[in-house]
């Protein structure tokens, strides 16, 4: 087979495994998107997995096809560099390291299946070490996320998901409208101003309560308030679940990194798997294809084959 052939997929991978890279940078970016119940992040995560999945299939069939260490080494040493196109110190590092390290496992242990099976079959050979590489590279991606998400977690706290959020805004509004009349309602006495005054003056009091003492300002500009669903400010009312979500996360911040992380690390394996289901067809269609255009040649052979008689 001569050299362009061998190297062909290498263009492929090295393309898949950039755009893999760009978009999980981009996830990084912000880490409790993990948590966000935006479509966006979904199709974002799709797209993650999807290139995933590509930059191992690609990559699998260029071993296969190239073998030699001297064509092999140069491709993914290149694909492990190109992490300086899409991070920044430490991460690039991690992924750097991570990255050839994955590769070169791979590279060894199905050089090793090329050398030693009997017949060829793409599917068995093949599919096994994609899934391996894929997994591999979750687990380096993981640890990318934990760092970035501990450090940050250190630095700024924990700030829930404005989606998440939003959700919990729509769900008290919508239950508050239908477990409580309009009589009801209208019965409620007023909050004059100068009892929100007192409440101002005392901002321990409201933070026993998960209040923002600041949101008080909202209810003393106009003088006095009803407290129901029609009077009270949207952004009151997401204050306060804010507050109250935060207070009760507190005791536990220690442990949200790691449980992010898990989250990452399930929602990213979950994806793939279900993508995983279409590399059998996937590969045995394209050695089809190869063997049909004479990309690739078979040479069949007659072995002798040695049986124990009982």
């Amino acid at each position: 087979m001569s050299i362009l052939k061998r190297i062909f997929f290498s263009i492929p991978f090295l393309i898949c495994f950039i755009i893999f890279n760009n978009y999980l940078s981009i996830f990084l970016e912000n880490t409790n998107n993990i948590l966000s119940l935006n479509l966006t992040v979904y199709l974002q995560t799709l797209y993650l997995a999807l290139f995933l999945i590509l930059s191992g299939f690609f990559l699998i069939i260029f071993i296969t096809l190239a073998e030699k260490w001297f064509l092999v080494i140069p491709v993914i040493t290149i694909a492990s560099v190109s992490s300086f196109l899409s991070y920044t110190p430490p991460i690039v590092y991690i992924m750097l390291i991570g990255s050839i390290i994955s590769f070169l496992i791979i590279y060894i242990t199905l050089l090793n299946k090329l050398k030693t099976y009997l017949s060829f079959s793409p599917t068995i050979i093949l599919v096994p070490s994609i899934k391996h590489l894929v997994i591999l590279l979750i687990l380096i991606s993981s640890i990318s996320f934990y760092l970035i998400e501990s450090s940050r977690i250190k630095a700024n706290g924990f700030t829930i998901p404005t989606s998440i959020l939003n959700q919990e805004l729509n769900l008290v509004n919508s239950q508050l409208n239908q477990g409580v009349g309009q009589n009801n309602l209208n019965s409620i006495p007023q909050i004059s101003a100068q009892n929100l005054q007192i409440l101002k003056n005392n901002p321990q009091a409201l933070k026993q309560f998960g209040i923002n003492p600041d949101i008080i300002n909202n209810f003393i500009q106009n003088g006095a308030v009803n407290i129901n669903t029609q009077s009270v400010p949207q952004s009151f009312t997401k204050n306060l679940i804010e507050n109250q979500m935060n207070a009760f996360i507190r005791p536990y911040l220690k442990f949200i990194a790691p449980v992010l992380t898990l989250l990452f690390f399930l929602t990213l394996t979950s994806f793939t798997s279900l993508l995983e289901l279409l590399l059998t067809p996937l590969v045995g269609t394209c050695f089809w294809i190869l063997e049909k255009i004479h990309f690739t040649s078979y040479q069949i052979e007659m072995r002798e084959v040695k049986k124990l008689i009982t």
